[in-house]
């Protein structure tokens, strides 16, 4: 949800201005609150906010959830509609209107940050293409579930190669 207050007002009145429908349950296997995004910002007359894949890493190339995607949400009608996909976890959103230009930063898989120039339906590869590595490399040998987690999610080392837009800095 996205809420609203008229900070003009000696009593502050919270106000829903838009729910989404999908939820995100802490049941499932991976789940953690530390990949939530939640960056808004205007632009223009509506806004764009980011949203995390809660490790929820198969949702973020599905049309049918807003996790690990940017939104633009219209400011008249409270629609939404996908701006961009294929995020992890991007914190960081900045809208340079003089020069037209969406800049997002981004929390990525082990060694895997990125900053993204965002661009309209654009997908950005999470989880299919990363510079990171799954943190469970981190233990030796490595795990047949981390090794598993690469044949679901194999972090290729390309973006363009598969697709993909390529961060500007890694």
């Amino acid at each position: 949800s996205i809420l609203k207050v008229n900070l003009k007002n000696d009593f502050i009145n919270f106000q829903t201005f838009i729910d989404f429908d999908e939820c995100v349950y802490s049941s499932i296997p991976e789940f953690t609150a530390h990949l939530v995004g939640g960056r808004l910002v205007n632009y223009g007359d509506n806004f764009l906010l980011s949203t995390g894949d809660f490790r929820t890493r198969y949702l973020t190339q599905d049309n049918n959830s807003i996790l690990g995607k940017i939104l633009l949400i219209n400011n008249k009608d409270k629609s939404y509609e996908f701006f961009s996909t294929g995020h992890r976890n991007p914190q960081g959103l900045l809208f340079d209107q003089q020069n037209n230009l969406i800049l997002s930063t981004e929390h990525g898989p082990w060694g895997g940050d990125e900053i993204n120039i965002i661009y309209k339906d654009k997908n950005y590869g999470w989880p299919i293409s990363s510079y990171g590595k799954h943190y469970c490399e981190k233990k030796t040998p490595m795990s047949e579930k981390c090794k598993k987690k690469y044949l679901d999610y194999p972090l290729h080392k390309s973006h363009s190669d598969y697709g993909f837009e390529e961060p500007i800095k890694y």
